[in-house]
């Protein structure tokens, strides 16, 4: 019986897989989700408008999101269909930490609201707040803005409801 229940327990705590189309063309995964890194110790939260320090007790952190190595510049293209609630500096008080400029994303799939980050970017942008963004179209340049070491896009994903950073499925 023990078996049965936890075979049943892991069916029902499977997470919803997330599939989306890539970002941009031009690109090389340099990060991806979960990799560890004594670099990202730091996590916002944006519901709690608070920095969370997520480092293990071996000093490393989890990356929660996707980079792409590509040229400053490069066309950044949306990645679902969806509305674009935010389009700007993630900290307007100091332009160098986190997500730099960033646009923020939502989008519904499967009944279920979710968040989608593309930080790290130029300030020449094309999409604007309350814009509906289709799949492919392209709404910003990748840049090096932000906690950036170079030109790239990051691209993250989080659960409307708690905020918490979700997988990616690449298409």
């Amino acid at each position: 019986m023990d078996g049965q229940q936890k075979s049943q327990d892991l069916t029902t705590s499977t997470p919803t897989v997330v599939k989306l189309k890539l970002p941009t063309n031009q690109y090389k995964i340099t990060s991806g989700y979960r990799d560890k890194s004594r670099v990202w110790n730091w996590h916002y939260d944006e519901s709690k408008n608070l920095w969370i320090n997520t480092k293990n007790k071996d000093g490393y952190g989890e990356h929660k999101g996707y980079d792409f190595l590509c040229p400053s510049g490069s066309p950044i293209r949306a990645c679902v269909t969806g509305r674009i609630l935010q389009v700007g500096w993630e900290n307007p008080k100091n332009e160098k930490q986190g997500f730099g400029y960033r646009i923020i994303q939502e989008f519904k799939r499967d009944g279920e609201k979710w968040l989608l980050y593309y930080g790290h970017l130029s300030l020449s942008y094309m999409a604007t707040s309350g814009d509906e963004a289709e799949t492919g179209q392209i709404i910003a340049n990748s840049g090096n803005t932000g906690h950036s070491t170079g030109a790239h896009l990051h691209v993250e994903l989080r659960n409307y409801s708690n905020q918490q950073p979700h997988e990616i499925r690449w298409l």
